[in-house]
Parts: structure tokens; sequence; C-alpha cells
């Protein structure tokens, strides 16, 4: 029995399915698989580990949770995974009215330290909406074929892999609010005609520092117009390589007020007047 084990504390184990495995940390591996299981639901459920030493990677499949780590509580959900990595004292526990289901591994792996740091994940903790059950289940079906560790632990760093990009992709991604994706919605389709702030404003029903400031949050600080102007340029790039339509007729076509503005735009971004831009590409 490894000493993270000996220091956790368990409220309520006994409908655990558990599976125990026999390793040896020094056959050079890159993980070392401790335990892997399923809880199922229980209110009296109580997990308290101090001196971790261990990764903890969970996902629950239903009910609510909560996990108390770092001087912060988190709220565990349906479709969230919660991965506590080596070094962190924590405790997580069933909610009392709603406990949860949940699937998970313990592992030993310095490998992965380096995974979260290089992911960018290192230090966060409750990962939301990942939706990730599938693998986890992968998990649990490989922990059926050996006792041992070292037999399954490349097929498991596998998945586990997989489980930690998609941890990283969901910190990268904002769910947009429903007003920012109306505002973009109503962008991308002005490509080939024009719109205002003013416009988009009275159709939405808000301020014109609604709109701007909406799309400035769930945007990466960018603007309205120059989300609007970028793309009206990226598909003038595409109308100058690949058709025989002339500077005046793209412009035209993008609803730029006149060829001269669209060419001092274009150059602008660019770097290039479309003249230059279109011989350039088709030499």
């Amino acid at each position: 029995m490894s000493d993270s084990k000996k220091q956790a504390y368990y409220g309520s184990d006994t409908k655990e399915d558990l599976h125990f495995f026999i390793f040896d940390k020094t056959d050079g591996n890159i993980i070392h698989i401790e335990n892997i299981g399923y809880t199922p639901p229980d209110t009296r459920y109580c997990v308290n580990r101090t001196n971790n030493n261990y990764f903890v990677f969970e996902y629950v499949i239903s009910g609510k949770g909560h996990l108390e780590i770092d001087g912060a509580t988190y709220e565990l959900n349906a479709g969230d995974v919660y991965c506590i990595e080596p070094g962190y004292d924590h405790v997580y526990y069933s909610d009392p009215d709603e406990p949860y289901e949940k699937v998970w591994i313990n592992f030993f792996s310095d490998f992965f330290s380096n995974v979260f740091s290089a992911l960018g994940i290192s230090g966060k903790h409750v990962f939301k909406n990942v939706h990730c059950q599938h693998l986890f289940e992968e998990i649990r079906k490989l922990s059926l074929t050996s006792n041992y560790s070292a037999d399954i632990c490349h097929s498991v760093a596998s998945v586990l892999f997989q489980i930690s990009c998609l941890l990283s992709k969901s910190t990268k991604i904002s769910p947009l609010s429903e007003l920012a994706r109306e505002i973009k919605r109503m962008l991308d389709n002005a490509l080939y005609s024009d719109i205002s702030i003013e416009e988009i404003a009275d159709t939405l029903h808000v301020s014109k520092v609604q709109v701007v400031r909406e799309f400035h949050k769930y945007f990466a600080g960018n603007t309205p117009y120059n989300y609007l102007l970028n793309n009206k340029i990226e598909i003038a790039k595409q109308l100058l390589t690949n058709t025989s339509l002339s500077v005046s007729e793209i412009s035209d076509r993008l609803s730029f007020s006149d060829p001269h503005y669209f060419s001092r735009i274009f150059k602008k971004k660019t770097g290039f007047s479309p003249t230059y831009y279109k011989t350039a590409k088709k030499r």
C-alpha cells in the first residue's frame, strides 16, 4: 500500500468498484497505475488526502460533488472532469442531496507533470463540460485485462493524453453569450454588404456601447468593425488570387465605399496594394 493510500480517508467506499494494480516504479514506464474505479451515488462518500503524491483524474457521470483544493471550493457536475496533480492537499465529496456518480484513475507519473505544463493546465483543477466519459470508460475496460500496471500502462497513457488535450482545449474555449453570438452572425452575413454598429444595435435592441463591449469581451479584444474588415480582406485576397475580377469590381462586391478606400485599407492590412498582391500571387 502506497503512502498516499494510507493518508486517504474514505467516508464510504463499500460500494465502489475498485481495481488495484501491482507496479514497480523502477521499471522505467511513463505511468504507474495505482488504481482505477467507479463510484456510484453515495451521500456519505468523501475523500481527504494530505501530502498527495499521485495524479487523480475523475469524471462526473451524474449528480453533484464538491472539491476543496488550493483554498477554493468547486462544485462538480455531470460532464465535468477534475484533475489533481501531485503535491495538492484536497478533499472531495458527494453532494448530500444529489450524490455524484463518477469514474476515475489514480496514477504516478513524472511524464504527465510535463504534459500538464506543456498544455498550460498545470494548477487548474476543474474542467467544465468536457463530456469525455467514453475515454474514462475505455480506461476502465483496459483495467480488466491485467493486474499489472506495466501490461496496460502505455495504452492507458495514450487515453490519458487524449483526455489531457481535451482539458487544455476546454480552457481555451469561452462559451459565447447569446448577444455575442448574434453580433457575430450579423457580421458574418455582412461580408458582401455593409452594416453599421447602429444597425446591429437597433436590430438586437441594445446600445452601441453594449455591442462593442460584448464583442470585445468574447473575441480577444477585437471590435466588430475590425472583425468584419479583416474578414473582408481575407475574401479580397481569394478574389484577387483566384478570379479575373478587377480591383474596382472586388471593391464593389465587398461593399467598400470606393476602390481607393479599398486599396488603402488592403495595403494597411497586408502591406501590399491590391494590384501588386494580385500580380505577385499569379506569378
